[in-house]
């Protein structure tokens, strides 16, 4: 079985087969947006945990990772596939590609790649996986540190370069991580953090997304990408001194839970918008957020009272208190629902939704991946308490597509559902389902949890699903 999962993949992505190992479900189109079908053609390389400098790169003879994010025999355009395994460490990338031609780093489909720091002491300036080069796409790996070890190295750090982008990462358990005002034109899509920051202080260190951006004509992108469960604030676009917020697009995000993972009882914003300098063509577009209760903080903007102006707040769904913290020239707020909102003049601004208490109709968002075509991120608000709900994804799976549904919350452990798609719905189990805890100190009571009243599930298709790894990731 494993081999003929081997030869669909294989063939899938136009690397050279025989003809007696090609499958006929290839389907090579799958694998690469528009914007990079060109990868199909290129230079393809290997890296594996066991890989040498010494080796080829090819499948046989891969190399190790190290040596390939420092450079060695790469070329823009080209492409790394990560194949499954552990990769122990701390690992700095300077790849630089040509906004013409990035370099992609990506993880093999269907197996699980992962860059794990349980070896690594913290200290300043270590980072489980951090990026300094451009035009670069590091794609579908897993940055973790498993360890239970109190004070961890920061999991992911992003400081430099233009025009990266990290897309579908899974980023957990590590101590905070950096997305800072120096690297522009940079984009986060479809990717998890979760678990990220300190424990053991009352002041929350670390978080999911710390971030700045310094030129508004170079704006970051954080797209489609969900922020839960940590030991601080969610995302943290915050400056002082030298930093601004100059442009950024917020867009399709999911946040909630800030400070579940911490020992001690306390909650922090799960998106918070603030500095005491310049915040200028800020968007928050399309996201999505939940809290506890109604009047529980959890998305605030213009804190800190620097000069914010020219932001667009359009079409969100809020669930916690939405916080307005100064009048904003140029401020636009429509289309959003508030479940709770302090400091905006409702009045003033008309075009929105202003609920006076927890909704009553189950709300369901499907967002689907712009780089896997069969990927998407389901989020589902069960006000109605049902132990299943019907979710529409003819969107992104056609009837006859093989699938599965996992918990965004607990993404490793087995699908909530999996099959071949019938078209139409998929009904979604509620019931039952338990986040993952944290590696290292700290728990998410039952008291943190969302229940089933507040789920989010990532739908995997075609050759982005897991359980296609047989037995060859781990």
């Amino acid at each position: 079985m494993r081999n003929i999962i081997r030869a669909v993949l294989l063939t899938a992505l136009s690397l050279p087969v025989s003809a007696a190992e090609a499958g006929p479900e290839a389907r090579p189109a799958r694998l690469w947006p528009e914007a990079l079908t060109w990868a199909a053609n290129a230079r393809q390389f290997f890296v594996a945990p066991d890989g040498k400098p010494e080796n080829a790169g090819t499948q046989a003879a891969p190399w190790d990772l190290a040596s390939v994010f420092a450079g060695k025999g790469i070329s823009p355009g080209d492409v790394v596939w990560l194949r499954g395994g552990l990769y122990l460490g701390a690992f700095a990338s300077s790849l630089r590609g040509t906004e013409e031609k990035p370099i992609i780093v990506r993880a093999f489909p269907g197996e699980r790649a992962t860059l794990d720091a349980r070896d690594v002491a913290e200290s300043k300036g270590a980072f489980v996986f951090s990026a300094r080069g451009s035009h670069t796409v590091y794609w579908g790996f897993e940055v973790t540190d498993s360890s239970a070890k109190p004070v961890k190295p920061g999991a992911f750090d992003v400081r430099g370069g233009e025009g990266n982008r990290f897309v579908n990462l899974i980023v957990h358990d590590g101590g905070g991580n950096g997305f800072w005002g120096n690297c522009l034109n940079n984009e986060i899509h479809g990717c998890l953090f979760y678990h990220n920051g300190l424990d053991g202080s009352k002041s929350p260190l670390g978080h999911e997304l710390y971030t700045q951006n310094n030129d508004a004509s170079k704006p970051k992108r954080v797209s489609d990408s969900m922020f839960f469960n940590g030991y601080g604030f969610g995302i943290h676009a915050y400056s002082q001194s030298q930093g601004q917020l100059k442009g950024f697009q917020f867009v399709g995000n999911v946040w909630f839970g800030s400070c579940a993972a911490r020992e001690e009882a306390l909650h922090k914003d799960d998106c918070l918008i603030g500095t005491s300098n310049e915040c200028t063509q800020l968007l928050l577009q399309e996201n999505t957020s939940w809290a506890r209760s109604p009047n529980e903080r959890c998305t605030a903007i213009g804190r800190y009272g620097g000069n914010f102006h020219d932001v667009t707040i359009k079409d969100n769904y809020f669930y916690g208190q939405t916080k307005f913290e100064k009048e904003i020239p140029g401020l636009t707020v429509t289309g959003n629902t508030f479940c709770a909102v302090a400091g905006l003049d409702q009045a003033k601004y008309p075009q929105n939704t202003y609920l006076g208490s927890k909704p009553g109709q189950n709300k369901v968002f499907v967002r689907p991946n712009k780089y896997e075509s069969k990927r998407a991120h389901l989020v589902v608000y069960n006000w109605e308490g049902l132990d299943a709900v019907a979710v529409d994804v003819s969107k992104v799976l056609e009837a006859g597509d093989a699938f599965e549904v996992r918990n965004a919350q607990n993404f490793f452990a087995q699908p909530v559902l999996s099959g071949t798609c019938k078209g139409g719905a998929l009904s979604i189990p509620l019931a039952g389902l338990e986040p993952a805890q944290p590696s290292g100190p700290g728990k998410i009571e039952r008291s943190e949890t969302t229940g089933k009243e507040f789920n989010v599930f990532v739908l995997l298709g075609g050759p982005s699903r897991l359980q296609e790894k047989g037995e060859a990731a781990r």
